[in-house]
């Protein structure tokens, strides 16, 4: 492995600077984002202590970073697939349980109207014979789209749409905008009410 990492037109040859900044334009994701503007700054020039700088990570990163590229390609810009643990539902199951938690939880054969981490790790049970801690499942709930609420009682003290809208009429005050501030000394600033 040679130790001086090239730079410019020497660094990926194959690959030109329109085309780095055409990936970077269409990358959503923040990492390969990040990975992708190393690899431009590198092919404009820039050294590597400057796009560490610039990107605001360990100058040992930049370096891995664009040792990957120069070994991989622009693929180097995603992560490659990590082994892990199987889903335990199938993608059909995860269909059809996003489907069943839409319609409801009475839909479903429980008396509550609002699911809870409880019913939801009981129907998971009962219809596909999985079974998650709770901890699990609400990475998996997240994963799908769906985030926890809690039910809140309204305060009794809450004004009325109607108390609001008066209190909206009656006041009206006015504040200086951002070219008067610059003109106008702040002592010298009244506020008027109607």
């Amino acid at each position: 492995m040679v130790w001086s990492l090239p730079v410019g037109v020497d660094f990926l040859p194959d690959v030109s600077v329109v085309f780095l900044k055409e990936l970077l334009a269409g990358e959503v994701n923040a990492k390969p984002r990040l990975r992708l503007l190393a690899v431009l700054r590198r092919k404009e020039g820039w050294s590597l202590d400057d796009i560490a700088g610039s990107l605001d990570c360990p100058r040992m990163t930049v370096s891995d970073t664009l040792w990957r590229f120069m070994e991989r390609g622009v693929d180097a810009a995603f992560d490659l697939p990590r082994c892990g643990r199987p889903n335990s539902l199938t993608v059909k199951q995860q269909k059809d349980f996003r489907k069943r938690l839409l319609a409801g939880p009475k839909a479903n054969g429980f008396r509550d109207g609002f699911w809870t981490t409880r019913m939801i790790l009981q129907l998971v049970k009962d219809s596909y014979g999985v079974v998650y801690r709770r901890e699990h499942m609400t990475v998996v709930l997240h994963r799908m789209g769906f985030s926890s609420k809690k039910p809140r009682p309204e305060s009794p003290h809450k004004a009325s749409d109607d108390e609001i809208q008066r209190f909206k009429k009656k006041r009206s005050v006015w504040y200086p905008t951002g070219k008067e501030k610059a003109t106008h000394s702040s002592a010298g600033m009244k506020s008027h009410s109607a």
